[in-house]
């Protein structure tokens, strides 16, 4: 969109209109110029009349013709009025000072020239405007009218021709002054809505990124848990010959239960993913108190895992905010799975402790192990067990030592709502 340059630090005030609209803007600019035409017109007619009877009538008829043609030529210059102010400006005052006619044009030339707000321009316009007054009331007024020019009077009409100049200068001057102060204003509102609306689509656009991380962090934790199983069971199959029909039976319908849960919990990230429209859907999440059964899980794929929590936790947990308890079981469970990667079958204990004093700690322990593990992985969990205490307003720190590896994890104690 073609605009006008304001002021600098000031926002631009005239938008040309657009291509499928510049019949409009052709449209306002005609009638501006008509009106400016007839009224020019009314003012070079009163001329002309008081010249009629003057008794050097070629002389007046002189001025007054080129009176008319300057007029009727520079009028249609307010056109280009806001997109070449200070010159159309300019040609009008030098015209107005030779043709009455051009008064009512150069006014509305002033007015765009007084809506930049720049006080300059608005000084150098007013001067002129008072000296192509005295121009064209010596020049014009004095030979083409009976009563001649003010400025052949006495003092009280020179006086009177300099009141009225200004008065006139100074009307214009304040009105196209308020044009462009109320133009701003709606263009630092329009401004102001742009950047509403901007900052609206990012926070938008945030809100639907950390949605999607926190997604993939679910997603992470529980595929990663839940895949390392389905490897475990398999490698069981695949590796030890003295199974009994029965026990493979079992292990083969773990791996398919093992399989499907995976596939539900996919199918619910996948779907919040996909939909962008709505809102996101929360898939179920699991909790604290879930965490004997997620050890009762790992015991069935063959750890060995010992869970240590005092008598008293589970009374205090269940007042544990949804957040923070979910945070604490993907920790657990994702250290599980690492510990089952890199130790396997090698015994973990796991501790659980905390109050609203001191805040909840876990504590996963695992020997190291003595090989490579054969379950492929990102290579992130750590990093995200980190990223997820942070976001839970905790730390996390994972250590290594000659014969063990520790996960230690700090939580504050955020108790649900209605506790």
């Amino acid at each position: 969109m073609k605009t006008t340059q304001a002021a600098a630090g000031r926002p631009v005030l005239f938008h040309a209109a657009p291509p499928q609209a510049r019949w409009r803007r052709w449209v306002a600019q005609g009638w501006r110029v008509l009106l400016c035409l007839f009224l020019g017109f009314i003012v070079w007619s009163a001329v002309w009349f008081e010249a009629m009877g003057l008794p050097v009538p070629n002389v007046a008829h002189a001025f007054m013709a080129a009176d008319l043609a300057l007029w009727v030529l520079l009028t249609p210059a307010i056109i280009w009025r806001h997109s070449h102010p200070r010159l159309v400006t300019g040609i009008l005052l030098a015209g107005s000072s030779f043709s009455s006619g051009l008064a009512p044009a150069t006014c509305v030339a002033l007015l765009a020239l007084a809506a930049r707000r720049r006080w300059p321009e608005v000084l150098v316009a007013g001067a002129g405007w008072m000296l192509a007054g005295v121009v064209n009331d010596w020049a014009v007024s004095g030979h083409s009218t009976e009563e001649g020019a003010l400025l052949t009077g006495g003092a009280v009409d020179i006086m009177l021709l300099f009141v009225m100049q200004l008065l006139v200068v100074a009307v214009v001057m304040l009105i196209g002054w308020n044009r462009g102060a109320r133009a701003e204003l709606v263009e630092s509102w329009r401004t102001a809505a742009q950047l509403a609306g901007r900052e609206q689509s990012a926070r938008v656009a945030q809100a639907r990124t950390a949605e999607r991380a926190r997604i993939a962090r679910e997603m992470h934790d529980v595929l990663a848990h839940k895949i390392s199983l389905i490897s475990l069971h398999a490698g069981v199959l695949a590796f030890k010959d003295d199974l009994s029909p029965q026990e493979s039976r079992q292990t083969a319908s773990l791996i398919q239960e093992t399989s499907h849960q995976a596939l539900e919990e996919l199918r619910e990230v996948l779907g919040v993913l996909r939909d962008e429209g709505s809102d996101p859907v929360t898939p179920p999440q699991p909790s604290l108190l879930d965490l004997p059964a997620l050890v009762a899980q790992e015991e069935s794929a063959g750890a060995s895992i010992a869970l240590r929590v005092p008598d008293d936790f589970w009374a205090r947990a269940a007042e544990l905010s949804p957040t923070t308890a979910r945070h604490v079981h993907r920790i657990i469970q994702e250290s599980l799975t690492n510990a089952r990667k890199h130790a396997q079958s090698l015994p973990v204990q796991v501790e659980v402790d905390g109050d609203a004093e001191h805040g909840l700690n876990v504590c996963v322990r695992n020997p190291l192990g003595r090989g490579t593990s054969h379950v492929p992985g990102a290579g992130m969990g750590l990093a995200g067990l980190q990223e997820r205490a942070e976001l839970a307003g905790g730390e996390l720190t994972g250590t290594r030592t000659d014969t063990e590896f520790v996960v230690s994890a700090h939580l504050p104690w955020n108790v649900k709502m209605g506790s």
